[in-house]
């Protein structure tokens, strides 16, 4: 019985452990793969964290980590007609750190949104990017997680003659130092870009 436990507690570790691919990454996949038409519609959503209640979640249960609304939301971008070419979500994506909440249930909220958006991603073959917020950022190791289940905290895509750039917003200050720079260098990229977003 115990090698049998050592064996369940061992893999329960190696799934806690495993490497997932960043949201991000899969959504520049598959933008990648997508041959560039106009006119063509693409969507913002942000606060997708809203209405997520801690009192019901359920350490394992990622339906219990995420917003009703949002998970409407997601129903209802899949039958958009016709197909937007990517989606943008702003930030706060998850709730975080609540005062009192249990660390493990916190930690489990970039999970479940990994699973929900990876399974949209799949299903629809629609990239969706997501950006920090100050949500992201409520603990000091979140910046961790956020790279981990997500991706980068600065980075830009171009989808035709539209370039989309994001930063982190999550600490409420204005871009400085190297920051400046990067930004001034995305700017001054070499490309027939018309149309910014930042």
């Amino acid at each position: 019985m115990k090698k049998f436990l050592y064996i369940i507690l061992f893999f329960s570790f190696i799934c806690a452990n495993a490497q997932v691919t960043p949201l991000n990454q899969t959504a520049f996949d598959l933008l990648n793969q997508q041959s560039v038409s106009y006119p063509y519609s693409f969507v913002i959503i942000g606060d997708t964290r809203e209405g997520y209640d801690v009192e019901n979640d359920i350490v394992g249960d990622y339906e219990s980590m995420m917003s009703p609304v949002f998970l409407d939301i997601l129903d209802e971008l899949k039958n958009l007609s016709p197909k937007p070419k990517y989606i943008v979500n702003l930030g706060d994506a998850v709730m975080g750190k609540i005062d009192g909440e249990n660390e493990d249930t916190y930690q489990q909220q970039y999970p479940a949104y990994h699973y929900y958006i990876s399974e949209f991603m799949s299903s629809t073959q629609i990239p969706f990017f997501t950006i920090p917020g100050n949500h992201e950022f409520w603990v000091e190791w979140n910046t961790n997680l956020f790279s981990q289940y997500i991706g980068n905290l600065y980075d830009y895509f171009d989808y035709g003659n539209t370039r989309f750039i994001w930063s982190n917003n999550g600490g409420f200050s204005r871009p400085s130092g190297w920051e400046d720079y990067w930004l001034k260098d995305v700017l001054d990229l070499n490309s027939p870009i018309v149309d910014i977003f930042a």
